[in-house]
């Protein structure tokens, strides 16, 4: 009798857990549903830019902007573009609570280009590396490089490798080369991505460019920004057959870079039998 109880109990109890899984499932179903048509949506609105359009947008991003930090951050955007600066402040700063970096760095720009870089600074913890870091990126993106290395060293200092790569970035071109080979040597194979692109950006030295990059290509997939490299280096014919293992393992941005140097259309066309990626 005892054993019949404690079955039945045991059964019971998977029946509720059951039924509270096919719960859970139907309401992340719905809130998934949900936020694919609010996405639609906000696309939909991005592509509002005729004057009479202008405030539908604003009026689909305010719909939203509760319930979505997209929302929020397009509409941040929208007030930062019409000059309602008090506005998108405030929308920023709320965002940047919740670390989007996105608002983060929109901020940044705002408060230094106003002279607040007071504010810009009580917005990280000078004890949390992963919040200075981000702060030194600001900085970076906004020109105060000084500012930027400053942090980058103190943080490379304490062993941070990302932090040493991005400081090794300030320098002018030929430091930055024998850092990075430096770092290269030693196996760091990011370096060789950033020696693509240092070599590469100039456009003095493509064949060095894709050298390094076929080195870090070795270890990690490729992007369209080192495949479009390629395609200024190699010829067309070349070029396919570089591309070719790239396009097979299903490197982002392979296969569209190579039909994009292919001058003609039926070559595009007829890609996957020419590189074989079937």
């Amino acid at each position: 009798m005892k054993k019949i109880f404690i079955l039945l109990t045991l059964l019971i109890n998977m029946q509720v857990i059951n039924e509270a899984a096919v719960k859970n499932t139907q309401v992340n179903g719905k809130k998934a549903e949900e936020t694919k048509n609010i996405e639609s949506e906000l696309e939909k609105a991005d592509t509002y830019n005729d004057n009479n359009y202008f405030k539908k947008k604003k009026k689909i991003y305010e719909k939203y902007s509760s319930s979505s930090d997209k929302a929020k951050l397009r509409l941040a955007n929208y007030y930062s573009q019409d000059l309602q600066e008090s506005e998108a402040e405030k929308l920023f700063v709320e965002l940047a609570k919740n670390k989007n970096k996105e608002a983060l760095k929109s901020l940044g720009t705002m408060y230094l280009f106003n002279d607040e870089e007071d504010k810009l600074i009580k917005l990280f913890d000078p004890k949390n590396p992963k919040e200075m870091f981000e702060l030194a990126e600001i900085y970076y993106d906004n020109y105060e490089t000084t500012k930027a290395s400053n942090i980058y060293r103190e943080l490379a200092e304490k062993g941070n490798k990302e932090a040493y790569l991005k400081l090794v970035s300030t320098y002018n071109y030929e430091v930055q080369a024998d850092l990075l080979k430096l770092e290269y040597s030693k196996g760091n194979i990011e370096a060789a991505k950033l020696l693509g692109e240092l070599y590469s950006d100039s456009g003095l030295d493509y064949e060095t460019g894709v050298k390094y990059y076929k080195k870090y290509l070795e270890k990690h997939a490729g992007n369209k920004e080192i495949f479009t490299v390629f395609g200024e280096y190699y010829s067309k014919e070349d070029l396919k057959k570089e591309m070719a293992p790239y396009i097979k393992r299903g490197d982002k941005g392979a296969k569209e870079t190579l039909e994009l140097y292919l001058a003609k259309v039926e070559e595009g066309n007829a890609l996957d039998d020419e590189v074989n990626v079937s």
